[in-house]
């Protein structure tokens, strides 16, 4: 639609420009602007209130300036995209907490590694034949238990920072001895209980603070008991 100045000036005077707006085809926003742009006064906050009390209120003249044809450009709404799931607010007050891992990646498939093991008596150390795994010693009937805790120990250790991992061979990283006695001297009679041929991984498992690598091994305890026969 097209307007003069003067046009416009009485139009925006005569009613709100919401109204207005409507009636051409725009919003009150782009009414506004198109005044402000072409210097045309139009009633301000609190004009029309004013007047339907009786109130006395004042617009200031139309300012001097070419009568110029104003286009006034019906807006054009665009189409609202439907939403999707993902759009939809969270009914949730809270953000939900990352779901704790349960099962630390290092220990995936160890625990049939661990059970292809040489042969060995009731009660021994495992001794799997694969060498590149998690520095866990265990007899077979421990072996549950053995997992669990160095699960629990893997993830409370990534949780603070501390990634758990095998150490890469090019770090030359040696494994001490880790002594799975209870009690070194305890029986007296016998002199010192020492067990041979116990398995160890062929790199230690480990974590970094700051620079210093810190060795991690989960090792079922043992310890010597005399016993004797009763009834035998």
């Amino acid at each position: 639609m097209q307007l003069s100045r003067l046009e416009l000036y009485k139009r925006v005077s005569g009613q709100p420009l919401s109204k207005l707006a409507a009636e051409l085809g725009t919003t009150g926003t782009a009414l506004a602007a198109v005044c402000k742009k072409h210097h045309v006064p139009y009633p301000g906050s609190g004009y029309w209130t004013r007047k339907s009390l009786g109130l006395p209120v004042e617009l200031p003249a139309l300012p001097e300036a070419p009568d110029e044809v104003i286009e006034i450009t019906p807006a054009i709404s665009k189409p609202r995209r439907p939403r999707t799931p993902k759009d939809q607010p969270s009914k949730d007050k809270a953000p939900k907490k990352a779901r704790r891992m349960e099962h630390h990646p290092l220990l995936f498939g160890v625990e049939g590694h661990l059970r292809k093991s040489r042969s060995v008596k009731d009660g021994e150390f495992l001794r799997p034949y694969k060498r590149l795994l998690p520095d866990l010693i265990s007899s077979e009937g421990a072996l549950p238990r053995t997992l669990r805790i160095a699960n629990a120990l893997y993830l409370a250790l990534d949780e603070r920072g501390y990634r758990v991992h095998i150490a890469p061979q090019s770090d030359d990283i040696g494994r001490i001895h880790v002594s799975e006695q209870e009690v070194a001297l305890k029986d007296r009679k016998y002199g010192r209980y020492y067990s041979s041929g116990i398995w160890g991984p062929d790199r230690p498992t480990i974590f970094y603070i700051d620079n210093v690598p810190i060795g991690l091994a989960v090792t079922e305890m043992t310890e010597r008991v005399t016993m004797r026969y009763v009834n035998g």
